[in-house]
């Protein structure tokens, strides 16, 4: 009796870890990444504001003021280029959460990488 209470207790084990290993190893949902879109363009939206009163992208995120700064997915992440006047707007980590999801100013659209 005890044998074949262990072994359910086991198995259980494996199934539930099985579970929360598929549930946690894919990328969020699509509804999740439209959300996340919508987060980014507001701050698109703040940083073209900034280039256009100062004619340069600023240095950091830190010069704007976000509204919902998601902090799920690491936050979101900004590099300026081309000395000031393009820049790289993402979020995510593919190596971490199985996607990036990307907002180039030069292409002016987003790029999801799952």
């Amino acid at each position: 009796m005890l044998k074949y209470r262990l072994l359910s207790i086991a198995f259980l084990t494996i199934v539930l870890v099985s579970i929360g290993f598929i549930y946690f190893s894919n990328p969020p949902s699509h509804s999740v990444m439209n959300e996340l879109r919508l987060e980014g363009d507001e701050v698109v939206k703040q940083l073209e504001a900034y280039f256009q009163l100062n004619k340069k992208y600023p240095d950091s995120l830190g010069l704007i003021k976000i509204e919902n700064d998601n902090k799920r997915f690491g936050g979101w992440k900004y590099t300026r280029e081309n000395d000031g006047n393009s820049f790289v707007l993402y979020i995510g980590d593919y190596s971490e959460y199985l996607f990036e999801l990307s907002w180039d100013s030069n292409l002016g659209e987003w790029y999801l990488d799952s």
